[in-house]
């Protein structure tokens, strides 16, 4: 049994954890936050002894000064000063004295007169000073010096302690710049000192000994009766740590000190106010003990939260699980699937319960999809188990009844008790390399039943894992393809019967093609002779009813030629003989040379010719130069051939978008409408088949029947569409569509015109003259803008000689003529094409030995056409659009080996 523990064990644990951490965390917060604030502390008593210390010093001084003013100001004071007379000062200085005292009621005000060199004239608090030199005194020589106010804290001039002492020079009455004397008036530290002890804090001066063989300063509490009561004795500073520090910890006490300086810069003597450091560190704790009750009371919040969300968890999670957990285990026990689990949960738990009732549903209605699975297997597939070894574990019901064996004669057997002995041994070889690879292995396998019987199988094998992936058992499950081998190679023979009729069929078509083309051939020449003959014998002097006569003989002639031609034509299209060069051409101009075309014909009938105005032919498309051409002359000599006298033939010319059309570019669509007879609805579904004049056998029209057919494969071989509209006694409309090359702009499309309107054929571009050997080139080309570009490109070189022919009889004639270093071949021409004209060329000797080149320049450009020419024996093969680049590095590379 599988050991179990509570979900709610790590949310406990977690939670203990949590609770941890937030003690230790809260104890160094506790602990960083006290000294924080004992640092507080400290800087709070620094600044309120410094500013009371402050205050009460500067309210002695104020209270001095304020003596001292009145004093210098008295004019009497100030004779008697100038003239010494001490019975007036002393008489007058102990009335005031005594006045002082009350007003101020500070007890130890103490007034010194000094004479203007610095002795001692009267003190009221020891009259027998007189004539004492107090020069050496700091703040008697700064005075004298100044002659100004000066106050400081310095030792009294008749004693040993430290006082507040304000002196300031008497003026003599009849001259302000002269001084009489010097006032001087000191107070002790009393008073400040009850102040602080009021303030809770003690008071004391510490000055400075400094030794006579100048090592550093003792610092030794004034002789001061008044600190003899405070217990701010025997404490211990050096000069260094008073200089850097204000704050200091001694016998259980915070110090602050203030520091007094001498002349030189040295520490005279320094002020200490003393508070106990026990005070400073419950003031500290006051404040940390806030924050403390603080954490600790969101510390049981978070406790009590904690301890409220565990048992929550308990109620609504734990305890419906628990009874999910004992349902499945009822479930599982029993396998009984159909059941469900009492969902009273609206939460998750309950979503999550009903989930799992539908996958209840959802596992039993898959039980019993593959229990009947497993029966449809065992009723149609042949099953099987094997150990790794090949030893049969188990078979089916099927595979006994295919093999003829029973069960129990087929476990513990090897497999091979099925094996025919004409599969060969390779085969299951690869059969058992395969799956001990641990892959499926599928294929035909040819078996024997226990009768003797063949019969065969369609197997996938394949190995059986256990959870450390080796292979524990191989499952085969085959399929009985005995009757579709055997309709197989029925098929196969029929398959080798058909082929045998379509060698037949093709060779009987290409045995028709070849008589067709032979009898063409045959015919032609003859007829050429009788019309040649005929329009002979029309230059003689004959009568009206021989020339009547000869019109006939002519006429027939060349409408037998036409057939000729067609009939030609038509074998070369049934054979797939036919060639074309695809590429793009400029319509306008195959347009314009086509009217010019049937212009005599139109005349001869009275038809009209006319353009539409919405017509737009300024467009470049993918077609055959010449078949284009063709295809639009035969379609508008129909027009004038089958319309009525003095009718007319409206030609539109309009784009289709690339929606409108199979071509991403669009494509042209071109109509011809004329005001013939129209087509009868009888005979339009028989329109394009040849040899058929639809109702025309016995007119006086003349025709082959076998134009239209001819014009619509060669549309459909440019991939464009041919169509047609009529109406009996109205007339018809024949249109055909020419995929598009893309759109160019009416400027561009002039040029172009205007260039292709030069003739180009049988011309030569005479070389510039260099004094160097001059490279003869010849092209062999039908399209016309295809030649100007060529002759464009070879004006631009030096030493350059281009012979252009248009077909490749033309072509083979120039190349015995101008004997070329390099010739560029169409493959698609008319007539012979430039596969069948290289091997003739190749054969002339004279090219043969100057090693001339040949390139194929042709649309064909698939990799199979590539390969082709290259085998048939060309130097290299281009393809369309010429590739300007391609064609100047070519004859600069000869250049140079001439």
């Amino acid at each position: 049994m599988v050991k179990t523990t509570s979900l709610l064990k790590k949310p406990f644990m977690l939670i203990l954890w949590l609770f941890v951490v937030l003690f230790i965390v809260f104890s160094s917060a506790s602990y960083l936050l006290h000294q924080i604030h004992l640092k507080q502390a400290e800087k709070h008593f620094s600044d309120v002894s410094s500013t009371l210390l402050d205050e009460q010093i500067k309210k002695k001084f104020d209270v001095g000064q304020a003596i001292n003013l009145s004093y210098a100001n008295n004019s009497q004071l100030k004779k008697a000063i100038a003239f010494e007379d001490r019975s007036f000062l002393i008489k007058e200085l102990k009335h005031t004295q005594q006045n002082f005292s009350i007003w101020t009621r500070f007890k130890e005000i103490g007034m010194h007169i000094i004479t203007a060199d610095g002795r001692s004239l009267l003190r009221t608090y020891d009259i027998p000073s007189y004539n004492q030199d107090l020069t050496r005194h700091n703040l008697i020589q700064k005075v004298i010096k100044t002659r100004k106010d000066v106050s400081g804290i310095d030792i009294g001039g008749a004693s040993t302690n430290y006082r507040l002492i304000d002196i300031i020079p008497v003026f003599a009455n009849d001259d302000p710049e002269e001084i009489v004397g010097f006032i001087s008036m000191s107070q002790g530290f009393e008073s400040i000192m009850n102040a602080m002890n009021k303030a809770g804090f003690q008071f004391a001066i510490y000055k400075a000994i400094r030794p006579d063989n100048g090592g550093p300063a003792e610092f030794v509490q004034d002789d001061n009766e008044i600190y003899q009561t405070q217990s701010l004795k025997n404490l211990s500073f050096t000069e260094k740590n008073l200089l850097t520090n204000s704050l200091h910890f001694q016998n259980n006490q915070v110090l602050y000190t203030q520091n007094l300086f001498d002349n030189t810069g040295k520490i005279k003597a320094t002020i200490v106010v003393a508070e106990p450091i026990e005070i400073l560190q419950r003031e500290a704790w006051q404040n940390t003990k806030n924050y403390i009750i603080v954490f600790a009371f969101i510390l049981i919040v978070l406790l009590v939260l904690s301890m409220a969300l565990l048992n929550m968890m308990r109620k609504e999670v734990i305890k419906p699980i628990q009874r999910l957990e004992k349902k499945i285990g009822t479930i599982i026990q029993t396998q009984s699937f159909d059941q469900e689990v009492e969902v009273v949960e609206n939460n998750e738990i309950g979503q999550m319960k009903h989930r799992f009732n539908r996958l209840l549903s959802e596992i039993n209605e898959l039980i019993y999809s593959i229990n009947y699975q497993q029966k449809a297997i065992d009723q149609t597939l042949i099953v099987s188990r094997t150990d790794p070894y090949g030893t049969i574990l188990y078979v089916n019901d099927n595979f006994c009844r295919i093999s003829g064996y029973s069960k129990e004669e087929l476990v513990g057997q090897p497999h091979n008790i099925v094996r025919h002995p004409e599969m060969p041994k390779s085969t299951f070889e690869e059969v058992w390399a395969t799956i001990q690879s641990k892959k499926i292995w599928s294929g035909e396998i040819k078996n024997l039943r226990k009768n003797g019987e063949t019969y065969y199988v369609m197997s996938y094998i394949m190995p059986l894992l256990d959870k450390n992936g080796n292979i524990k058992e191989f499952l085969s499950i085959r399929e009985d393809i005995t009757e579709r081998v055997r309709l197989e190679k029925s098929l196969e023979k029929a398959k080798q019967d058909a082929e045998e009729r379509r060698l037949v069929a093709e060779k009987s078509n290409q045995a028709k093609s070849e008589f067709l083309s032979s009898m063409s051939h045959e015919l032609r020449t003859p007829l050429n002779s009788i019309i040649g003959f005929a329009q002979l014998l029309e230059l003689s002097d004959l009568s009206e009813k021989q020339k009547k006569q000869l019109k006939n003989i002519s006429t027939s002639g060349e409408h037998l030629l036409h057939l000729i031609n067609d009939l030609l034509e038509l074998a070369k299209i049934e054979s797939g003989n036919i060639s074309l060069s695809v590429e793009r051409t400029e319509l306008k101009p195959i347009v314009e040379e086509c009217l010019q075309m049937i212009h005599t014909a139109a005349e001869k009938h009275h038809i009209k010719i006319l353009i539409s105005e919405k017509s737009n032919c300024n467009y470049f498309v993918i077609a055959d130069h010449l078949r284009l051409k063709q295809v639009l002359v035969n379609f508008l000599t129909n027009a004038i051939k089958y319309n009525r006298e003095n009718g007319s033939v409206i030609l539109f010319a309009e784009k289709k978008t690339a929606e409108e059309s199979p071509h991403k570019n669009g494509c042209i669509r071109i109509s011809i409408e004329d005001t013939g007879y129209g087509i009868a609805e009888k005979y339009q579904k028989k329109l394009f088949q040849p040899f058929n004049r639809l109702g025309h056998e016995t007119s006086t029209i003349e025709g082959t029947g076998i134009g239209l057919a001819i014009t619509k494969d060669l549309i459909e071989k440019m991939d464009g569409q041919v169509g047609f509209e009529s109406t009996e006694g109205v007339g018809s409309t024949f249109w055909f569509d020419i995929p598009i090359a893309s759109d160019i702009d009416s400027d561009s499309l002039e040029q172009c015109r205007l260039k292709n309107e030069e003739q180009v054929e049988n011309t030569s571009i005479e070389p510039k003259k260099t004094g160097k050997t001059t490279l003869r080139i010849l092209y062999i080309e039908d399209n016309p803008a295809n030649m100007q570009l060529m002759a464009n490109i070879i004006e631009t070189l030096d030493n350059c000689e281009l012979v252009i022919a248009p077909n490749a009889e033309d072509g083979t004639t120039k190349a015995q003529q101008y004997l070329p270093n390099i010739i560029f071949i169409d493959i698609n021409l008319p007539g012979m094409n430039g596969d069948e004209a290289l091997p003739i060329l190749k054969a002339i000797p004279e090219l043969e030995a100057q090693n001339t080149l040949y390139y194929a320049l042709t649309a064909n450009a698939m990799k199979e056409d590539v390969k082709e020419g290259l085998i048939k024996g060309f130097d290299k093969y281009l393809t369309k659009p010429i590739n300007v680049a391609e064609i100047l590095s070519i004859i600069k590379e000869q250049t140079y080996s001439l």
